[in-house]
């Protein structure tokens, strides 16, 4: 004789699925607003696995597995779905009593976690050394900038502030960054994120950059500039090199907003590291993905990144999501283009910056024929560009006006002009 089984109502009688993971041996510890537990089904030293109470879901950032409470006794104790079935049903208590798996199939114990320690003195006059090698090397700040496509002086600006250097790494100076987690009253270094080149000493991998911790034991956490516990804005990108173009096409390198944050992460690990720290409910988050697999797992309501963000504020709304549209880009990777510009993420933006600008942002062409009366550079310029029957109109960055006025071949006089019109237009518009 077969049995029928009701799945919701076992799902609503079972207990929260953090109780069936401490059943079995693990030992769930909450995260932001989230629960995490070691992986049941792969070796980890850090909890990735994320177990959502309210959607009987689970996630392992690690390795990938996923789903409900009955995939995830079916995996765990090597059941069929039958008896998976059968076996919660007992559990509910809406359906026969069954001897369930016991403990010993737990995952062997794993040893305590070391906990993190701040770097010591030792550490950060190696770092300091690095910071000096950097800011002491306008060819190496050259170098890097012309290969990301930013400004030198945002580079500057990320060294000046002790975050970035060239760290004696495998007998080589490598890019680096500093990075810090949240401590008692202030936020504690405690790693050094290095660069490795593809095929370089450290890294074996040919075509591929990779990264190194150092201490190594550290992981990823977050490259964080300003302060995300009192910022209202915050730009959340997924590496270094993104935060650093955001940095030098918003032109905050010249002077950084009290107002504003931004968040570099290091992959799924560093994303949920980022959940420990305490986060202004009140700030709008702008989230900046990766066109790849990766930065699609950030838009899975069922536990991505974004989802969990969300819980942290107040309303729901202040977080918006971008991802290019262009397979495999990244933020970085559009700016270096000239494809996305300080205008283009005002554009983004602007309706949500509670300031002076209740308008609607306006195209460059628009500003100008506020400013055509104005004295010169602005009115001369805004003029010009009026005059001009093939003008470029919507919303374009820097670089395709600039294309423009080079086939029309204005004279360097003009192009200076409008040049200093682009800069008093993104002026206006500062956050």
């Amino acid at each position: 004789m077969s049995t029928s089984y009701d799945i919701s109502a076992i799902l609503d009688r079972l207990p929260e699925f953090t109780r069936i993971f401490e059943r079995d041996g693990h030992t769930p510890q909450r995260i932001g607003t989230a629960w995490f537990a070691l992986c049941p089904f792969h070796d980890e030293d850090s909890p990735s696995c994320q177990i959502n109470n309210e959607r009987r879901r689970f996630h392992c950032f690690g390795c990938g597995a996923s789903g409900d409470p009955f995939d995830y006794w079916q995996k765990r104790h090597g059941k069929s779905f039958k008896d998976a079935l059968a076996d919660l049903a007992g559990m509910a208590g809406v359906g026969p009593a069954r001897e369930l798996p016991t403990q010993s199939h737990a995952p062997k114990p794993q040893p305590a976690a070391k906990p993190i320690q701040p770097l010591d003195s030792a550490a950060l006059a190696k770092w300091n050394d690095a910071i000096h090698a950097l800011a002491s090397s306008p060819q190496e700040i050259q170098r890097i900038a012309t290969w990301r496509g930013i400004e030198p002086a945002a580079v500057e600006f990320a060294t000046n502030r002790g975050l970035m250097g060239l760290y004696p790494y495998y007998g080589q100076r490598r890019e680096a960054f500093l990075v810090e987690m949240p401590g008692p009253t202030d936020m504690i270094p405690v790693s050094v994120h290095v660069r490795l080149a593809p095929g370089t000493s450290g890294n074996g991998n040919a075509t591929k950059a990779s990264w190194r911790y150092d201490p190594p034991d550290c992981g990823a956490w977050p490259w964080i500039i300003g302060d995300v516990s009192k910022a209202i804005h915050i730009f959340l990108v997924e590496g270094q090199w993104d935060a650093l173009a955001l940095v030098s096409i918003m032109g905050w390198h010249h002077s950084f907003p009290e107002n504003v944050a931004v968040v570099a992460l290091r992959g799924a690990t560093s994303g949920r590291k980022f959940l420990r720290y305490a986060i202004n409910p009140d700030a709008w988050i702008f989230a900046f993905a990766d066109a790849d697999k990766a930065g699609a797992t950030w838009f899975d309501p069922n536990g991505g990144l974004l989802a969990e963000l969300t819980a942290k504020l107040k309303r729901p709304y202040q977080l918006q999501g971008y991802m290019p549209s262009t397979d495999g880009a990244d933020l970085n990777d559009l700016v270096k283009a000239g494809e996305i510009d300080r205008e283009t993420i005002l554009g983004l933006i602007l309706p949500y910056l509670p300031n002076k600008h209740t308008a609607p942002y306006p195209t460059f062409l628009q500003w100008c024929r506020r400013h055509r009366g104005d004295d010169p550079p602005l009115g001369p310029a805004a003029a010009h560009i009026l005059a001009d029957p093939e003008r470029l109109r919507g919303r374009r960055p820097l670089a395709a006006w600039e294309a423009h006025w080079k086939r029309l071949k204005t004279p360097p006089e003009m192009l200076e002009h409008l040049h200093a019109a682009w800069s008093a237009y993104q002026a206006d518009f500062r956050p």
